[in-house]
């Protein structure tokens, strides 16, 4: 960064897309809520299993759900 107006001018885009990502989180989980409804949201899963053994591509679907669960635990304590 060569001047303060380019310092600037990178934060305020940084500042930018950080908030349009927050909107595009906030849309995903109000979404996610709305279409699936709360019983069957990934941060619920019981881990049991079961679904991994009916995938037929043996999907790691119990890992996928914990990190799932996570974003959009995270995303819900942001807002």
């Amino acid at each position: 960064v060569k001047t303060r107006e380019e310092a600037d001018a990178i934060r305020a885009k940084a500042q930018k897309l950080s908030e349009e990502g927050k909107e595009k989180s906030k849309a995903f989980v109000a979404r996610l809520e709305r279409e699936i409804g709360d019983k069957h949201l990934a941060h619920r899963c019981a881990r049991c299993g079961w679904c991994e053994g009916k995938c037929p591509k043996q999907l790691p679907i119990v890992q996928h759900m914990k990190s799932i669960g996570r974003y959009i635990d995270l995303t819900r304590e942001t807002f």
